[in-house]
């Protein structure tokens, strides 16, 4: 904590390392893995702008309605508006789905930061390169600050407000920094304005609001705004992680900072590596529910007819995801019992914007109906010691058929965790299911060889404009 103007504060010494970081810093591990996660986040943007869901005509009508300087570019639409308005409408595009990636002790993690990166990019005409190293400087902001404030909070909680949103904006402020060539004083003070959170509660959860597919966008947009203020000399406190009434004690008491600096730079130690991808589109929580129901499908040649119960176990946070009364796609995305009864009825889960036609489905009704959710102590110790080896996931489904047997599937870990991981090929796959024809496979195979080379594009406004789909 600072006790004068001239002490060097923790933002000010980790932006110091983000000016002096380039390109050619950059272990190839780490490149790779960002172009993974530009595509992941591509393909899920476009996705979610190619379902036509009457919010996402909205947010474009809403965004082309508010166009003013034609900085960067609305992914699908093609519009060009602010780099705050873009930041904010491909922020929520790239979330709509619940498909983007994200690390176990924080939240959601491309839905934010590439965004960010990709608008104050095409803003300043960057590189590829410049905009790749603006994104893993992104990624090892989020992950060494979800360390920090996280190893005795949740980062993602349904009980309070979901903390990760404050972690977003304030991680998304380092590249925008970077790429708007902002002073270590200048990027630590932009923190401090970025730092104010917006979300208060996590009620959309049960009530399906519009406010969990609006949050990252507000967190993206004051990240930006808060990189353009502290350009034109407006700061916040520039102390606002260690500081006696900043973000860390706000969170937890327990803030371990000398751990946000540890071995920062080594090219072994790049936290990007860590994240893990989404194969299907539902909450983190609800993967292995989801795998373990595809097991009993697929392994077992259970049919949804042939049961009269359905038991799922989890550890306490996650059973707290399991809706049963629906209002919108966001009930369906949080549901535990919703996710395995569409998996067990239709042998694969579906977009969560179906949830209105899956629940004219007599069969998931009726199934839905005859599934429980119980707290599973083994799963809770586990989550307790949680690490990224394992214990942040584990699920249990199982069923009691007619016939009187019992079989259950159990997942520990999800596919495309860190210790299952997803390749390139299967994001491919993943960006073909969620964007419905919408994208084909062709166009997807371009984005994706188009991401191979960004390292040796001039300027990235060429790369966006490959993004944009016909109306």
């Amino acid at each position: 904590m600072i006790e004068d103007k001239n002490e060097i504060t923790l933002g000010e010494k980790f932006a110091r390392y983000v000016i002096e970081t380039d390109f050619d810093n950059l272990p190839q591990s780490a490149v790779k893995r960002a172009k993974s996660i530009v595509f992941d986040f591509a393909g899920i943007a476009l996705s979610g702008y190619g379902t036509h869901h009457p919010m996402i005509k909205s947010l474009i009508s809403y965004a082309r309605a508010k166009v003013a300087k034609e900085e960067a570019t609305i992914l699908g639409a093609g519009t060009q508006t602010s780099a705050e308005d873009a930041a904010f409408t491909n922020s929520v595009l790239s979330n709509f789905l619940d498909s983007s990636d994200g690390h176990y002790m924080g939240g959601h993690i491309n839905d934010r930061v590439v965004p960010v990166a990709l608008s104050v990019a095409e803003s300043v005409a960057a590189s590829g390169k410049d905009f790749l190293t603006a994104v893993v400087l992104g990624y090892e902001a989020y992950i060494r600050l979800s360390y920090v404030l996280f190893r005795s909070a949740e980062a993602a909680s349904t009980k309070r407000s979901p903390m990760f949103v404050v972690l977003s904006t304030l991680s998304s402020v380092i590249p925008a920094g970077k790429l708007l060539g902002l002073n270590a004083e200048q990027i630590s003070g932009a923190m401090g304005l970025a730092a104010s959170a917006q979300i208060v509660g996590s009620q959309y959860t049960i009530s399906g609001g519009n406010e969990k597919d609006l949050v990252c966008g507000q967190e993206s947009r004051r990240a930006v705004m808060a990189a353009f203020l502290a350009k034109y000399g407006i700061t916040g406190s520039k102390d606002i992680l260690e500081g006696k009434r900043a973000v860390g004690k706000v969170i937890s008491d327990n803030c371990n900072w000398d751990e946000f600096l540890e071995n920062l730079g080594s090219p072994e130690s790049f936290k990007i590596m860590e994240t893990y991808f989404k194969p299907w589109p539902a909450c983190k929580f609800l993967h292995s529910t989801i795998e373990a129901a595809l097991n009993l499908v697929h392994d077992n040649q259970v049919n949804s007819e042939q049961i009269n119960e359905v038991i799922i176990k989890l550890n306490s946070d996650s059973a707290r995801r399991s809706a049963f009364k629906f209002y919108s796609h966001v009930n369906a995305i949080f549901s535990h019992p919703y996710q395995a009864v569409t998996v067990l009825v239709d042998g694969k889960p579906d977009l969560p914007i179906k949830w209105s036609e899956k629940l004219q489905d007599p069969r998931i009704v009726a199934l839905l109906k005859k599934t429980k959710v119980a707290v599973d102590e083994e799963f809770e110790k586990m989550y307790s010691t949680r690490t990224i080896e394992g214990g942040t996931w584990p699920s249990t489904v199982g069923v009691k058929l007619k016939d009187g047997r019992y079989l259950e599937s159990t997942v520990m870990s999800p596919k495309g965790d860190p210790t299952v991981p997803m390749s390139d090929d299967d994001l491919k796959i993943k960006i073909a299911s969620l964007s419905r024809g919408v994208l084909d496979y062709n166009r997807i195979e371009k984005i994706y060889e188009i991401i191979q080379d960004l390292e040796q594009v001039k300027d990235i406004r060429s790369f966006t404009k490959n993004l944009v789909l016909p109306t």
